[in-house]
């Protein structure tokens, strides 16, 4: 394990007024019930492409430990030997969560769940599916954190209340794509920010070639503390 120390803004973090309404929209999905889906936006991106995109052919899940410091407002993250590749990315994502949320959110508050996924895909195909879903483990509520080096994920959103229809257990079956605006496709090594309310879906790429994606997701209480 190598270790990335990330600096936190100091003092107390302020309240995350948004989370009532993140959690009352999270029940509506989970009951399957009318509810209006954001948009997700753009946190940061990666400066030094070539790294984070350096083929090594990593795939597959693993976890991202770390431990806060308040004294010293510092984060202290564990990366898995191989992927200092990701450094950069884990960085900017580590300071707009820990900066954002307030600790006592996390209900798990001392890891992360990550995936990478490096691998050639063909023309007309997608990396990793193409339906659109969800992302939250067992009816778990968590803040994501995407970033693509090419052919970035799509997002989808509704104006309007909306009652998606779900095949699957928990968050994780196929939505229907009728009734969602979209998709809204950030840019190639912009990272960002979504949730387990925002739909979402692996494109179809036009062109082909390599692709190194990567998620990092932070579970957050189903109940308001904390704030």
């Amino acid at each position: 394990m190598s270790e990335l120390i990330v600096a936190l803004p100091y003092g107390a973090v302020s309240p995350d007024e948004g989370v009532e309404k993140r959690l009352e929209r999270f029940e509506a999905v989970r009951f399957d019930e009318p509810v209006i889906f954001p948009k997700p936006r753009v946190i940061g991106r990666i400066a030094n492409r070539e790294a984070f995109s350096a083929p090594h052919d990593h795939r597959g899940d693993f976890r991202l430990p770390f431990s806060i410091d308040p004294t010293k407002a510092e984060v202290k993250y564990e990366i898995p030997p191989g992927l200092a590749q990701l450094q950069e990315a884990i960085e900017i994502i580590a300071k707009h969560e820990h900066g954002n949320f307030p600790h006592e959110q996390r209900p798990a508050p001392t890891q992360a769940d990550a995936t990478i996924d490096q691998s050639i895909v063909e023309p007309g195909e997608t990396q990793r599916g193409d339906r659109i879903h969800l992302d939250g483990h067992m009816g778990r509520w968590e803040n994501i954190y995407l970033v693509s080096s090419s052919s970035p994920t799509e997002f989808f959103w509704t104006d309007e209340p909306a009652c998606l229809k779900f095949r699957g257990m928990g968050l994780s079956g196929e939505i229907e794509k009728e009734g969602l605006e979209g998709p809204y496709v950030p840019g190639d090594y912009e990272i960002v920010l979504a949730n387990s309310t925002v739909p979402h879906a692996s494109p179809v790429v036009q062109e082909g070639g390599p692709r190194t994606f990567l998620r990092v997701a932070y579970e957050h209480s189903l109940e308001i503390t904390g704030n």
